[in-house]
């Protein structure tokens, strides 16, 4: 079996526009792309635009003393806090003890930071 594929619209098939000689910048088939600078900007304000999940999971959970944190942690098993959680929830609440971060940290690795660090936390104050 041997499938073909379509082919790619030539100069020859557009007509008109092969007088000119190039084609010019607006006759491409698709539209240049943003500059970087709108790519990143966009970029970050994707997660503020609306949710995703409709219960919330993806809003912020680490308030100023990373108390709702703690919350989820002790509440809910190790899978399903790991899911409610978001990765800037567990860097927010780590940076809040000062603790250091490598760039290249996982969410699972971030996670189990913050379990030791709530575990700790917990223990300290029973």
């Amino acid at each position: 079996l041997e499938a073909k594929t379509p082919q790619r619209p030539t100069k020859r098939a557009e007509g008109p526009q092969e007088s000119d000689g190039l084609a010019p910048r607006g006759s491409l088939l698709y539209p240049p792309a943003p500059p970087p600078s709108l790519q990143k900007d966009a970029a970050r304000r994707s997660p503020n635009r609306s949710p995703s999940s409709s219960d919330g999971e993806q809003q912020s959970a680490v308030g100023p003393d990373g108390s709702e944190v703690v919350a989820v942690m002790q509440n809910f098993s190790h899978s399903r806090a790991f899911h409610k959680l978001t990765k800037a929830d567990l860097v927010a609440y780590a940076k809040l003890h000062h603790v250091a971060l490598a760039m290249s940290s996982t969410k699972r690795e971030l996670f189990e930071v913050v379990r030791r660090l709530v575990q700790a936390k917990t223990d300290e104050t029973q």
